[in-house]
Protein backbone atom coordinates (compact mmCIF):
# COMPACT_ATOMS: atom_id res chain seq x y z
CA UNK A 1 0.00 0.00 0.00
CA UNK A 2 1.50 3.33 -0.58
CA UNK A 3 0.87 5.33 2.28
CA UNK A 4 -0.61 9.13 0.42
CA UNK A 5 -0.92 11.15 3.72
CA UNK A 6 1.29 9.50 6.34
CA UNK A 7 -0.73 11.17 8.94
CA UNK A 8 -4.08 9.47 8.76
CA UNK A 9 -2.98 6.08 8.72
CA UNK A 10 -1.64 5.73 12.60
CA UNK A 11 -5.31 6.60 13.14
CA UNK A 12 -6.44 3.93 11.20
CA UNK A 13 -4.22 1.34 12.78
CA UNK A 14 -5.91 2.90 16.53
CA UNK A 15 -9.32 2.97 14.84
CA UNK A 16 -9.17 -0.69 14.08
CA UNK A 17 -7.75 -1.61 17.28
CA UNK A 18 -10.79 0.40 19.05
CA UNK A 19 -13.09 -1.49 16.97
CA UNK A 20 -11.68 -4.74 18.35
CA UNK A 21 -9.90 -5.71 14.93
CA UNK A 22 -6.49 -6.28 16.22
CA UNK A 23 -4.96 -7.84 13.31
CA UNK A 24 -6.30 -5.80 11.10
CA UNK A 25 -4.29 -2.88 13.85
CA UNK A 26 -1.31 -5.04 13.24
CA UNK A 27 -1.47 -5.14 9.06
CA UNK A 28 -1.91 -1.19 9.22
CA UNK A 29 1.15 -0.40 11.76
CA UNK A 30 3.22 -3.36 9.95
CA UNK A 31 2.35 -1.36 6.85
CA UNK A 32 3.59 1.65 8.27
CA UNK A 33 7.06 0.61 9.74
CA UNK A 34 7.30 -0.42 6.05
CA UNK A 35 7.00 2.76 4.40
CA UNK A 36 8.43 4.58 7.48
CA UNK A 37 11.44 2.22 9.33
CA UNK A 38 12.47 4.90 11.52
CA UNK A 39 9.42 6.19 13.10
CA UNK A 40 9.33 5.15 16.76
CA UNK A 41 5.57 5.33 17.54
CA UNK A 42 4.60 2.93 15.04
CA UNK A 43 7.03 0.48 16.52
CA UNK A 44 5.59 1.54 19.96
CA UNK A 45 1.83 1.25 18.62
CA UNK A 46 3.07 -2.25 16.74
CA UNK A 47 4.41 -3.54 20.01
CA UNK A 48 1.31 -2.59 22.14
CA UNK A 49 -0.87 -4.71 19.50
CA UNK A 50 1.53 -7.54 19.63
CA UNK A 51 0.89 -7.31 23.77
CA UNK A 52 -2.72 -7.26 23.03
CA UNK A 53 -2.72 -10.34 21.03
CA UNK A 54 -0.51 -12.25 22.97
CA UNK A 55 2.78 -11.95 20.57
CA UNK A 56 4.90 -11.22 23.83
CA UNK A 57 8.07 -12.05 22.20
CA UNK A 58 7.65 -9.92 18.87
CA UNK A 59 5.88 -7.27 20.98
CA UNK A 60 9.10 -6.88 23.52
CA UNK A 61 12.07 -6.77 19.93
CA UNK A 62 9.42 -4.14 18.41
CA UNK A 63 9.51 -2.02 21.79
CA UNK A 64 13.48 -2.54 21.75
CA UNK A 65 13.66 -1.04 18.63
CA UNK A 66 11.72 1.64 18.84
CA UNK A 67 13.64 2.31 22.38
CA UNK A 68 16.69 2.39 20.01
CA UNK A 69 15.24 4.37 17.23
CA UNK A 70 14.11 7.39 19.85
CA UNK A 71 15.94 6.93 23.40
CA UNK A 72 13.95 9.33 24.89
CA UNK A 73 10.45 8.12 23.93
CA UNK A 74 9.37 7.84 27.42
CA UNK A 75 6.17 5.94 26.75
CA UNK A 76 8.08 3.51 25.76
CA UNK A 77 10.01 2.59 28.97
Amino acid sequence: MVFQSYALYPHMGNCLLQMDDLHGSVDIFRELIQSYPDDSASHFNLANVLEEIGEYEESLAVMRWAIELYPDFSAAR
